[in-house]
Formats: structure tokens, sequence, C-alpha cells
């Protein structure tokens, strides 16, 4: 493993680690803590250096006696068009074309509890940087093992407020994991 003079140079490291890649695919689910109990967005990534990305989403009903009605939304760029579609969960389909991959990832951002941006940001430097680009007094935290991946744990004071902390494969450079105590959401990602 590379030795990092801060946890803000090895952040800097992951971003220049996804913005190289060719390809990049993972599977995931966010965990949200509601007053209703936990609220679960699971989620697919899949990118390729020319250009194309996909990004797949499901959301169920806010309301716990409805959860079983799951919207579903994709949005993706292939060959320079970016489209974002819902359906519902009684089959109404919506779709609309948008200018740029920056507004597609704002658009999806708040209903994918964040997930859209997490990776997109890292991807795409005109999404408009990345989750932990802004963050003030990031640290290193202790290394966890995480579906067999040993990570380094990075926090930082979000922006916003809050301390956000994001686990990092140390081999590999690629996230894991993002928990966010203000928003008292968890993202796990399963890279494929």
């Amino acid at each position: 493993m590379t030795i990092y003079p801060s946890a803000r140079h090895f952040m800097q490291a992951v971003v220049g680690r996804y913005r190289s890649l060719p390809g990049y695919s993972d599977t995931g689910q966010v965990r949200t803590r509601l007053q209703t109990g936990p609220y679960v967005r699971s989620f697919e990534t899949k990118y390729r250096s020319q250009g194309d990305f996909r990004f797949v989403f499901e959301c169920p009903h806010p309301y716990p006696p409805l959860r079983h009605k799951v919207t579903r939304y994709e949005v993706g760029c292939t060959a320079g068009v970016c489209n974002f579609v819902s359906t519902t969960a009684n089959g109404r389909r919506s779709e609309d074309t948008v200018v740029g991959i920056d507004i597609l990832i704002g658009m999806a951002t708040g209903i994918s509890g964040g997930s859209a941006y997490t990776v997109a940001g890292l991807l795409y430097e005109q999404v408009g940087g990345c989750i932990f680009s802004e963050w003030r007094r990031p640290r290193f935290g202790a290394f966890r093992m995480l579906d067999g991946v040993m990570c380094v744990c990075v926090s930082g004071i979000h922006p916003r407020g809050g301390r956000t902390a994001v686990y990092v494969g140390r081999e590999d450079l690629l996230l894991r994991r993002v928990v966010d105590r203000k928003a008292k959401s968890e993202e796990n990602r399963y890279v494929v």
C-alpha cells in the first residue's frame, strides 16, 4: 500500500483512480433511518470511459404500509444523450432528455438518497466535484474489513454540517461505504 501524507492526499488519489478507470460497475443500497423505521433504496451503476453511464435505482413508497409500491428510475448517458426515466409501481413511464450529465445527476441525487451523486461525482468532473472534495478537517480512521476487502476509513465535516465517513478499498482505492451521520444514512457499494 502506498503511504499518503494526509487523508486529503489519499482522497485525491481515490478521485484520480476513478477518473482513470476504463469501466466500473457496482450494486448497493442506501439505508436511511426515518422516524417510521429504516428506508432502503437499492441501486446499480455501470460506466464505460467512452462516456456511457447508467444508474438505476428503486424507491419504495416512504409510508411503511405502502412500501411494496416501488418507483424505478433509470438515468444514463449513451453517445452524449442523457435520459431520465421513471416507472411507477402501476407501470406509468415518464422519460426526459436533459442537456448534460451534471443536470441528470442533479435530478437524481435527492430521490436516490445521494447515491446517484456519490460515484458520478468521482467519475465525472463536470458533475461538480465529489462527495469529499469540500470536507473540512479530513482525517484517517481505523481500518475495517468490508465484504472481504480491507478498507481505509476517512472522515470529515461536510459543508452542510455533520461528520461523514467513507470506507475505501486499501489496495484498489474503490469506495465501499459512505456513512452520513447528519442525514442518518449509510450507503453500501459492492463493486462488481
